[in-house]
């Protein structure tokens, strides 16, 4: 009996798979390309296709290959025009009905945007998991990931800045919406939105102007204050290459770092290359200066200490003294620093430049080296920060509807200075109480991670995951598990990540993670979160 059940079962599976499957999938193939015709309120639909494995997929990132589709989807191309001055380019992608869980994320963009290359990054994994997934380049056409960040599409397109500022992540969720409603005949039951960088401060310009869009949002490293930011490049701009003596060389910046760690790594009980806190580090660049200010191999000229100074203090008025914003932390200068700060062409020298001369003068031959540390910022925050600046504190309208939003900041970051997402996390907590913000939002730095990710520590943890079980569960992640693997970003280029070399947890701040005293110092089990 057991033998001629086993059979039956085999003539079953053989007819799913010959017959019901092919129906299913020309089902989704006709609910995609009818889609096409799709009445879009505020713009059209352009394109649709239906992409599955083992197909490529150019994500516009300059110098990497296309990587594979994971998981098959119906993906749709529109535009959208909010004003005569507007082409906003959206995409959605929509999983088969059966593979689809219910649920919907809205990603985020890296720089200047004007690409797909960080929405699709996102997307390809929201998909892989089941989610429909929507991403936008905010409204114009820019230059390709990988290459100099530009604003030139900006200057004396104030339409195209509000597009880039809020405007077009806003449609963007609710068009994609939209299509999802068409595709599965039913709205989502969650909506999501996750972005770095850029696409931090998107999540936080939707948390505080559109809190109806997402009851979830994952901003990680914000370029919220985006004037002060851009402002903060300038002056280390501005530092990095006021001499040839204070420049600060690989070889200068891998000796402050070396020298951070050797005094403060074990200030969290383990010696492993990265600094937990590195607020708790009172470490002064003055103590590897060369005998008398002059140079030397294993340590700094006087000029090459005043420009370290300079970059972990940050900007300040010339006329008032006070603090134009943060700095940036020690112990990782070596990391990123030559491609964000001291290198001879680097991208915050591009950012501060490209802002300045587009955004806020409007002037195609403005110079970096003519910026007024006090009368100009004023007005780049008159002229710009409207637009673009998301660091308003007052989330009080999304916590009250019940959202969750999760912050994430890399303490080795060279791009967003790490003290400028604490100060916007402490700023919540002032405007909005501590009760609301502990029920709101959690907040996450991780030690040793680059710039949204990469770096020498565990950068590698699933916020998408953390989030859909805090929406689900309204218990909110107390700590969450980082993974440093030998292949780094093995996500962004496709390549199967093996065992992680390293686990460390990641402390709900103000909490940081401590050894235990017992067991590997690479296994996060044998640490504890616990306040300093």
């Amino acid at each position: 009996m057991n033998n001629r059940m086993t059979a039956s079962g085999s003539l079953a599976l053989a007819a799913l798979l010959f017959c019901c499957l092919p129906q299913a999938a020309q089902a989704a193939d006709d609910a995609c390309a009818a889609l096409k015709h799709y009445k879009l309120q505020g713009g059209a639909v352009d394109a649709v296709e239906v992409l599955a494995p083992p197909a490529t997929f150019d994500i516009g990132f300059q110098g990497l290959p296309p990587l594979p589709v994971t998981a098959g989807f119906c993906r749709v191309q529109a535009h959208l025009t909010p004003t005569p001055a507007s082409n906003i380019r959206i995409e959605v992608w929509l999983p088969p009905a059966d593979a689809w869980n219910g649920k919907f994320v809205g990603t985020g963009n890296a720089g200047f945007a004007g690409n797909f290359t960080s929405p699709y990054l996102f997307m390809r994994s929201a998909v892989a998991k089941g989610y429909a997934a929507a991403g936008t380049d905010t409204g114009h056409v820019g230059n390709r990931m990988g290459e100099p960040p530009s604003a030139d599409w900006a200057l004396h397109q104030p339409e195209k800045i509000k597009d880039y500022g809020y405007r077009a992540e806003h449609l963007t969720a609710i068009a994609g919406k939209a299509l999802v409603q068409a595709y599965y005949r039913h709205a989502p039951k969650h909506a999501y939105f996750q972005g770095c960088s850029n696409g931090g401060r998107e999540a936080l310009m939707e948390a505080r102007r559109f809190p109806d869009d997402y009851e979830g949002i994952i901003a990680g490293a914000p370029a919220a204050d985006w004037v002060g930011l851009a402002t903060g490049f300038a002056w280390n701009t501005l530092a990095a290459h006021k001499s040839p003596e204070g420049a600060l060389t690989t070889g200068k910046l891998a000796i402050l770092q070396s020298a951070a760690l050797k005094q403060c790594d074990l200030l969290d009980g383990v010696s492993d290359g990265v600094l937990e806190d590195p607020r708790q580090c009172k470490f002064d660049p003055a103590s590897v200066e060369c005998p008398n200010g002059a140079d030397g191999d294993s340590c700094l000229n006087a000029a090459q200490v005043e420009t370290a100074r300079k970059i972990y203090g940050g900007p300040i008025n010339p006329r008032t003294g006070a603090s134009l914003f943060p700095g940036f932390a020690v112990g990782s200068e070596a990391v990123q620093w030559g491609q964000w700060i001291t290198g001879p062409a680097t991208d915050q020298s591009a950012f501060a430049t490209s802002f300045y001369r587009n955004m806020v003068f409007s002037d195609p031959d403005w110079q970096l080296s003519s910026l007024d540390f006090d009368h100009d910022v004023d007005k780049a925050r008159a002229v710009a920060g409207p637009a673009l600046d998301s660091n308003d504190p007052d989330i009080a309208a999304f916590a009250k509807r019940g959202g969750h939003l999760l912050l994430y900041q890399g303490w080795a970051d060279a791009a967003i200075p790490p003290q400028a997402t604490i100060n916007y996390y402490e700023a919540v907590r002032q405007k909005i109480g501590a009760a609301r913000t502990d029920s709101a939002v959690r907040f996450f730095l991780v030690p040793g991670m680059a710039h949204c990710l990469g770096g020498p520590g565990p950068n590698d943890f699933d916020t998408l995951d953390a989030l859909d079980h805090w929406v689900d569960s309204g218990q909110a992640p107390e700590r969450l598990v980082a993974a440093k693997y030998e292949t780094e970003y093995a996500d962004l280029l496709g390549l199967p990540k093996g065992e992680p070399q390293r686990t460390r947890p990641l402390c709900a701040y103000p909490q940081t993670a401590h050894y235990k005293g017992g067991g590997s110092a690479d296994e996060a089990d044998n640490f504890i979160c616990r306040r300093q």
